[in-house]
């Protein structure tokens, strides 16, 4: 009997849960196919995700800069 758990062959589902929550994200505000972003390299797809997180981020903070 092997006694290594589950878990240790494949993903987990909170890192499935992540994968979707930025493909999501990926293809509502950055006109992405779903196809396109799940085929990206990992590490090019989250430099892109982070680099358009903080396009969102910087936009807001100058939106709330401007109605003050």
């Amino acid at each position: 009997m092997c006694l290594l758990r589950a878990t240790f062959f494949g993903l987990t589902s909170d890192y499935i849960t992540d994968i979707y929550r930025i493909i999501f994200d990926m293809k509502l505000h950055g006109n992405w196919q779903f196809q396109e972003i799940y085929s990206l390299p990992i590490k090019l797809r989250n430099w892109y995700f982070e680099r358009l997180h903080k396009h969102f981020e910087e936009r807001n903070k100058a939106m709330d800069e401007m109605s003050k």
